[in-house]
C-alpha cells in the first residue's frame, strides 16, 4: 500500500504559513482567515486528480493487502481496548 504524501505535506506547509501570517497580522481573527485561505490556495486543491477516496483505495487493494490491513486495524483496536480498561 503506497499513498502519495508529498502534496499533502505541501498543503500542510502552505496552510501553516498562511495561519501564521494571519495570526501575526490580525491575531485570532487572522487564524480564522489564514487557515481556510491557506487550505484553498495550497497544493491540495491543485492535486491534478491524484486524490482517491478511502473506499476507492480499499477496492484497489489486493487480497493480501486487505488481510494485512485488517490485521493491523484489529491490533490497534485491541490495544486501544486494553488501554481504556487499565484507566
Amino acid at each position: 500500500m503506497r499513498w502519495r504524501v508529498v502534496p499533502h505535506t505541501q498543503a500542510i506547509a502552505v496552510t501553516s504559513v498562511m495561519m501564521f501570517i494571519g495570526a501575526v497580522v490580525a491575531g485570532p481573527r487572522g487564524l480564522a482567515i489564514g487557515a481556510p485561505s491557506g487550505d484553498s490556495s495550497g497544493p491540495g486543491c491543485r492535486g491534478g486528480g491524484e486524490f482517491k477516496s478511502v473506499p476507492q483505495m480499499l477496492k484497489e487493494l489486493t487480497p493480501t493487502e486487505k488481510e494485512n490491513l485488517r490485521s493491523q486495524v484489529s491490533d490497534i483496536v485491541r490495544d486501544l481496548k486494553g488501554r481504556t480498561s487499565r484507566n
